[in-house]
């Protein structure tokens, strides 16, 4: 539950921060407000496949299965809004990748 609990606060945060940064490309860079809109858009439909695995997906032996395919559903959905987010961050100028110290 609280892997479920993470999981579901990380796509709220990604979310809000998604929102910031449309904030700011209104003015300063156009060019990115499309890839993040795909990329806020994205999250919401993650969020929504996460919500779903909190609820029985269907009586018997097939649960687990499915529940796979909400996973792996997820997960593509995670790959493509940081493709998206990359778009916009070349369109900002900002080099995407995380810098450890």
């Amino acid at each position: 539950m609280a892997l479920f609990t993470q999981a579901r606060n990380a796509l709220t945060d990604a979310d809000r921060q998604l929102a910031e940064l449309q904030g700011l490309a209104q003015g300063n860079w156009p060019q990115a407000r499309d890839p993040l809109t795909r990329a806020r858009n994205t999250l919401v439909r993650a969020q929504g496949q996460l919500r779903s695995l909190s609820v029985p997906l269907r009586t018997g032996g097939g649960q687990d299965q499915a529940g796979q395919s909400v996973i792996g559903q997820i997960y593509k959905s995670l790959d493509s809004s940081r493709n998206e987010l990359d778009s916009a961050a070349r369109a900002m100028g900002v080099d995407p990748k995380l810098r450890t110290p």
